[in-house]
């Protein structure tokens, strides 16, 4: 089993990934969980993650030059993936 943010392998109970920290979700066969859906819309300076609308230049006003502090706000917030949430900060 390997982490689907950062790709480390995973032991078999594990919650999160040692590497990154992405939270490990299995899938069974009968999966029916939607992927984490990402729209990044800079022209109206809102950032849309895991269906959660965020303020751009609000975040930016909060957290200034500190991206990875940004980040983590947004990961945390959203509970989505590392690599998900940059890509939408981005």
């Amino acid at each position: 089993m390997f982490c689907q943010n950062c790709g480390k392998s995973l032991l078999e109970n594990a919650k999160f990934c040692p590497e990154c920290g992405t939270k490990v979700i299995l899938e069974t066969p009968n999966s029916t969980s939607e992927p984490i859906k990402i729209e990044n819309d800079k022209v109206e300076n809102e950032i849309i993650l895991n269906g959660m609308s965020f303020d751009f230049e609000d975040i930016k006003r909060t957290y200034g030059n500190q991206k990875i502090e940004a980040i983590k706000y947004l990961r945390n917030a959203a509970n989505s993936g590392l690599r998900e949430t940059k890509e939408a900060f981005d």
